[in-house]
């Protein structure tokens, strides 16, 4: 990735702040800021998900949709796997 570094002076001396650090604190920095990505698409996921939700019910609803036991379909793909 190309990153604009020197671009921003606060990424400039967060960055080199950062380098300094031990490889733990390192690795407890980057775990710190992945989640705080990983939140944001969590945001937008769930949203997507909610959507879907609806709409798969709504299917169901007008009988477009089948509807089945959650056990019974784990039970089949297993022993398709087997």
């Amino acid at each position: 990735m190309n990153y604009n570094l020197g671009m921003n002076a606060v990424f400039d001396e967060v960055l080199t702040s950062a380098r300094t650090l031990p490889k733990s604190d390192k690795a407890a920095l980057a775990h710190l800021l992945i989640q705080d990505l990983d939140e944001t698409d969590d945001v937008q996921l769930e949203l997507l998900w909610i959507d879907e939700v609806k709409r798969r019910h709504e299917a169901v609803k007008r009988g477009e949709m089948a509807v089945h036991d959650g056990d019974e379909v784990m039970a089949r793909l297993r022993s398709l796997v087997k």
